[in-house]
């Protein structure tokens, strides 16, 4: 389904010879969790990065798409016999964000700030509970047998764009809220929720 969009966004452009960019981002998520189950799930920090193209509608509209690597998860603290437990949530996505830009450009300036809101499709690649101990790791537990492959989920952020010549370069914060449960069993209510910095750069 992702891919038809995709397809749809950008083969019209590129026959009627409209302004495309494409480039590489990456950054950093700090990640949790959200949802009837989510108490005591606490925000971890972990990276992402991908490729994106973006074409630009009219002066003020563009329209994005990205294929990133993005680990999410979240963490959690507990107690165990006067030993004090980390658990870590590991969650490795494909992300296939389908993104509208509101775009505010001023005559003569080479800073444009924008804003940003969009749909997207995760596929999960991998899943695993990580149990440490002062530092230590003690347990590891694979979880892909009771999270769901797919999410989906909607998006919003802004970003500041700096001209540079014929290149853009950026910075972007974005949040992501899934909005399906990433469990597999029907009564948890558990989704993801994930806060993302990231710069950017075009390459054509």
């Amino acid at each position: 389904m992702m891919a038809i969009i995709f397809l749809l966004i950008f083969t019209f452009p590129i026959i009627s010879h409209a302004q495309i960019h494409g480039g590489v981002k990456g950054g950093i998520n700090m990640a949790s969790f959200v949802g009837e189950h989510s108490e005591g799930s606490k925000f971890r920090t972990d990276y992402l990065g991908g490729i994106f193209l973006h074409h630009q509608i009219m002066q003020n509209f563009e329209i994005q798409a990205e294929l990133l690597y993005s680990r999410k998860g979240a963490r959690g603290e507990r107690g165990i016999n006067g030993m004090e437990m980390r658990d870590i949530i590991l969650l490795e996505y494909i992300d296939v964000p389908v993104i509208a830009k509101f775009i505010m450009p001023q005559a003569g300036k080479t800073l444009v700030p924008g804003l940003l809101a969009g749909l997207f499709y995760s596929y999960n690649l991998n899943s695993e509970l990580e149990v440490k101990s002062n530092g230590t790791t003690i347990q590891t537990h694979d979880l892909n047998g009771i999270i769901r492959k797919g999410d989906f989920g909607v998006l919003i952020g802004g970003q500041i764009t700096f001209i540079i010549g014929s290149r853009l370069a950026g910075i972007e914060f974005r949040y992501t809220r899934g909005v399906t449960s990433i469990q597999k069993m029907e009564d948890i209510d558990l989704k993801n929720h994930v806060l993302s910095l990231t710069t950017f750069i075009t390459l054509f």
